[in-house]
């Protein structure tokens, strides 16, 4: 499947975020292996992804993303560039 521009969306209800190729198979498989990368950080970047997932809650996969320059992951705070995917979770009423 190619990369298609996806714009993000929010709605009342909806938030739409965008992810790494590493983080979106650590949320739908609950796998960040990719974090053992870097074996001094790992402990330290596992329990800040983890605080991040835990105020975004569910997350659903929507689409390939690809803004066409460099961006950040919503999850890691890395900048990437090239595609990554887009993830849709219920906008949080505090």
């Amino acid at each position: 499947m190619t990369a298609l521009a996806f714009n993000l969306r929010h709605t009342d209800t909806h938030v739409q975020y965008a992810l790494c190729d590493c983080c979106s198979a650590g949320v739908a498989n609950d796998d960040w292996t990719h974090l053992d990368a870097q074996p001094e950080m790992a402990d330290e970047n596992h329990a800040r992804i983890g605080g991040t997932l835990e105020l975004l809650g569910w997350l659903t996969p929507l689409s390939p993303y690809d803004p066409g320059g460099y961006w950040t992951c919503e999850i890691c705070w890395e900048t990437c560039i090239g595609s990554g995917q887009v993830w849709e979770g219920e906008r949080r009423r505090g």
